[in-house]
């Protein structure tokens, strides 16, 4: 809904409501700003991480109101990301990892974090906020000379994978979770 202007949701939420649309789907920040434009029309969550947590329901069996969808929990699953990745390729100690401030759950960037240091592994994480920023995102990988990428969560980089694929260390292993899959 917001493409690159996330900023610019409520805005746009609230002109999805004058339009009198059926149905709004939207990820986390979409789902935000709908959220807080109408209590009557449908909202379908999609790749939402917690929606208890976000606020959105109040909880998943019975979502009630006029928000339903996925959640999935990608937060709790960073962890295992970056453990699935250690254990592919073990002598990996330096790994680059992307996300997006505005899109990614602050708990994904946590349990990143958490998971980075009880496996003995750096992590140098590398923020994208527009897609003009995956150039210097290259660069800032190259830098630091990362031996692996972890590709995070949010809409942001759900959209823009083949920019985020050309920040791939070449051959080198990454995990992405908006493929669901390891290279």
């Amino acid at each position: 809904m917001g493409g690159d202007s996330p900023h610019r949701l409520p805005e746009l939420a609230a002109d999805l409501v004058r339009l009198k649309v059926d149905i709004i789907i939207g990820s986390t920040p979409g789902v935000r700003a709908a959220q807080h434009a109408t209590t009557s029309v449908p909202i379908i969550m999609c790749i939402a991480d917690d929606a208890v947590k976000e606020g959105f329901v109040p909880n998943l069996a019975r979502p009630g109101g006029n928000i339903t969808g996925m959640a999935s929990f990608a937060s709790e699953l960073a962890g295992k990301r970056l453990e699935l990745l250690r254990e592919a390729t073990p002598r990996v100690s330096r790994v680059a990892f992307l996300w997006n401030p505005p899109g990614s759950s602050p708990d994904y960037v946590k349990y990143t974090q958490i998971a980075a240091r009880l496996l003995g592994v750096t992590l140098q994480p590398v923020e994208i906020r527009t897609a003009d920023d995956f150039e210097r995102a290259f660069a800032s990988v190259l830098k630091g000379r990362a031996e692996a990428l972890v590709v995070g969560s949010g809409q942001f980089l759900f959209t823009h994978p083949a920019k985020g694929c050309r920040v791939r260390i070449k051959e080198s292993p990454s995990i992405d979770l908006c493929m669901g899959k390891t290279q």
